[in-house]
Order: C-alpha cells, then sequence, then structure tokens
C-alpha cells in the first residue's frame, strides 16, 4: 500500500485549540446542567474547507442566564444569530426553536484559552461574520458538504443525518448536462 504524505490532514495534536481566529460552522446546541443552573451549550466545529489549524475540532461555548432573572441575555444570543447571518424579525416559537435555526451557519470566533480552577479552558471571545460565506464543510460522519441542522435540542444526542443543500446552482437534476468545445475557454 502507498501512503503520501499530506500537510492539510496533518493533525495539530490532541491539546486543546489554541488562541486564534477560527472559521466556524454551528453544529448543534442544547440545554446543560451545573450545579442545578441550567445553560446553554454551543457546540462549533472548525471548517475543513478552509485553509486553517484544528480542522474538525469542537469548540464549546456555554451561556449561562442571569442570576438575578434566570432569564438568558437575549442581546447575547440575537447577536450570535445576526452573525451568523439569521434574517432580521425573524420569528420562532420558543429559544429552542431559535437556537436550532443557528445550526448549520457558518461563523468566525476569537478563541482565547482562560483557567478555571486549574484547569485551561477555549473561550469564545468574540463572534464575527464568517469572511467564508461559501460553507463547504464536509461532515467527518458523512462526507457530505452540506449544514448539518439538529433537530434535538438534547445535548449529547447524536445531530441528525445532514439534510441536501436545495440552493446548489450546480447540483444534478437527473439530466445530462451538455457542453461543447465552444463553452470551454481553453
Amino acid at each position: 500500500m502507498s501512503i503520501t504524505m499530506d500537510y492539510s490532514q496533518a493533525s495539530e495534536g490532541n491539546g486543546d485549540i489554541q488562541d486564534g481566529v477560527y472559521e466556524c460552522v454551528i453544529n448543534r446546541f442544547g440545554f446543560d446542567n451545573f450545579k442545578n443552573r441550567e445553560f446553554i451549550k454551543f457546540d462549533l466545529i472548525v471548517r475543513n474547507d478552509v485553509p486553517q489549524k484544528y480542522q474538525n475540532k469542537h469548540i464549546f461555548d456555554n451561556q449561562y442566564p442571569k442570576k438575578d432573572t434566570g432569564a438568558y441575555a437575549m442581546g447575547y444570543l440575537f447577536m450570535i444569530g445576526k452573525k451568523a447571518g439569521i434574517p432580521d424579525h425573524k420569528k420562532w416559537p420558543d429559544l429552542e426553536a431559535m437556537l436550532r435555526d443557528f445550526a448549520g451557519h457558518a461563523i468566525k470566533v476569537t478563541v482565547k484559552n482562560e483557567e478555571y480552577n486549574g484547569k485551561t479552558y477555549p473561550h469564545i471571545k468574540n463572534w464575527e461574520p464568517t469572511s467564508f460565506p461559501q460553507l463547504q464543510h464536509r461532515w467527518k460522519d458523512s462526507g457530505n458538504a452540506t449544514p448539518m441542522y439538529n433537530q434535538q435540542p438534547v445535548f449529547g444526542q447524536q445531530p441528525q443525518t445532514p439534510q441536501p443543500a436545495t440552493n446548489d446552482p450546480f447540483a444534478s437534476s437527473g439530466q445530462s448536462v451538455d457542453v461543447s468545445d465552444d463553452d470551454l475557454l481553453f
């Protein structure tokens, strides 16, 4: 069996992601609980369709409700939605539906590792619109270059099978494509 060195497939090790800016896709979200305090846990994946370190690594972001009111900082969640390209004035029946809608959207994040109780954890310090809006991320489990939409709001469950993109102008509709020599640039 022949093997060819491929730097683009080189692993960056098992350690946490380093401080930096990463193009990601929002994989899924869930509600989790720590010491009887519920929080939202976002799961982002470093995109593999953009040349960068740590491709396919997960970055988690936890959003806790305010201690005094028990309500989530909706302005912060709206900011994430805005940066992810969710249309302004879009309506959802509840928070879970809104967060499910975030899945599959490209986003750029700034990660900073911070120490807490003697351990170092990566934290998202900044959310920005992606510099690469044409999402072609290949999902590790399926190989499909389509967004993965999580319809399961409980964290820890496997995401649903990716749904095919419907806005691909190059997708085959089952008809043959005729190309003449006059259509080619070379």
